[in-house]
């Protein structure tokens, strides 16, 4: 369990990890839940439909791992994960989901992420 980052979230000092999806699709942020929870066992789980939201919920949840998703209503991934490091900026992790990978690599040089 202990290679990169997914056996350093694994351990999380026997601590619960705490993990935001962020997806404006429901049937898929209930899907990748339910993949990392078969991952993490009894982790805590919040969800956002929205870049908003997924500020807001990173400020309540304080979580060890978000996954964003690049085209969200109301504020896409990529801005989302900019604010969310400016609250926080010590957050360790932070994951884009897209289909379009290249255009992914671009855009996240692009913002530093």
């Amino acid at each position: 369990m202990g290679r990169g980052w997914w056996g350093n979230m694994a351990k999380n000092n026997g601590q619960p990890v705490r993990i935001l999806v962020a997806d404006d699709h429901e049937t898929v942020r209930k899907g990748i839940c339910m993949i990392l929870s078969s991952r993490f066992g009894g982790s805590e789980y919040g969800e956002a439909a929205n870049g908003l939201e997924a500020i807001a919920k990173a400020q309540e949840l304080q979580p060890d791992l978000i996954v964003l998703d690049i085209t969200m209503p109301r504020l896409g991934g990529f801005d989302a994960a900019r604010e969310i490091r400016k609250l926080y900026p010590k957050m360790p992790n932070m994951r884009i989901s897209v289909a379009e990978a290249g255009w992914t690599d671009f855009r996240k040089r692009e913002h530093g992420i």
